[in-house]
């Protein structure tokens, strides 16, 4: 027959067939049908198994560049499953709410709202964040852990919590030199040196009066 769930009952069920084992079974105050006494011993061992107990997530907050999407790990869910002996192992997760900001795929697909992503597509790398393109600031989402001890699931969603760092915060600098310019030195150099490490390709605008031309420089570095 199978087990039942009676958490309150489990600890004296197991004092009471242990009692009976030692005291009435081997006594001799038992004189009329030990084999019936024995089996509703076992039967009660058997019905009466340990409750499971719902496993318990941590919440989470974790610094990725701008524009760098994030692997998800196991590890990052903060599983465990105290109140189980032996404890149960992580099977999923769940997706209680998609994030603020960016975007949530599990193999390439969208996660929504509700979605149970296993524990083998976390492990194999299937679970990934993605920020807003340029996107700075935090965004979060919320997750339920599950065992694998039965439908086990923390019942108080957890916060997973993304903070994007911008990649490039430093002002350009340009240093310049003074150089005649004439049809003789028409190739003189305006500029000794620009800078904007790291960043992007700096686009400049150079203006020169009389007569006023507005010449563009592009692909400096």
């Amino acid at each position: 027959m199978g087990g039942i769930d009676c958490p309150h009952l489990e600890g004296a069920a197991v004092k009471l067939s242990k009692w009976i084992r030692e005291r009435l079974l081997t006594s001799c105050q038992v004189t009329r049908k030990p084999n019936r006494i024995r089996l509703l011993v076992e039967s009660l061992e058997d019905r009466c198994v340990p409750a499971n107990h719902a496993p318990i997530g941590t919440a989470a907050t974790l610094t990725i560049p701008q524009n760098q999407a994030y692997t998800i790990a196991t590890s990052d869910f903060g599983f465990t499953d105290p109140n189980d002996s032996p404890a149960n192992n992580f099977s999923a997760v769940t997706i209680t709410t998609f994030p603020t900001a960016g975007h949530l795929d599990n193999n390439g697909m969208p996660v929504g709202t509700g979605t149970s992503v296993s524990v083998a597509d976390i492990v194999a790398n299937h679970l990934v964040y993605s920020p807003d393109l340029m996107g700075s600031g935090s965004a979060s989402l919320t997750f339920q852990v599950q065992e694998n001890g039965g439908v086990g699931i923390d019942p108080n969603p957890k916060v997973m919590t993304f903070t994007s760092t911008t990649n490039n915060q430093n002002t350009p600098t340009i240093q310049f030199q003074s150089y005649a310019i004439d049809a003789i030195n028409s190739d003189a150099r305006l500029f000794t040196q620009d800078t904007d490490s790291p960043g992007p390709v700096i686009d400049l605008s150079v203006v020169v009066t009389a007569p006023s031309v507005s010449s563009p420089l592009k692909n400096a570095s």
